[in-house]
């Protein structure tokens, strides 16, 4: 079972980073998790057309996107 303490320490450290999405190539950047009423999400927001994403943590950051700036 994933806690909030363990998502907020395997991706703190990537908040404010950039992705690309593995499906479609737009990129978005990784603004923080969300805990939500039901879930914890992954947040990430594109800039350049306002599209936000609220990516439930069920699965891992890793398996839709891939990080742009190592």
């Amino acid at each position: 079972m994933t806690t909030w303490d363990s998502i907020v320490k395997e991706y703190e450290h990537l908040i404010g980073r950039n992705f690309k999405e593995k499906d479609t190539g737009l990129c978005f950047n990784f603004f923080g998790l969300v805990h939500g009423d039901d879930d914890y999400y992954y947040g990430l927001f594109r800039k350049h057309d306002n599209l936000l994403y609220l990516i439930s943590c069920v699965g891992s950051l890793d398996m839709l996107f891939d990080l742009v700036d190592e």
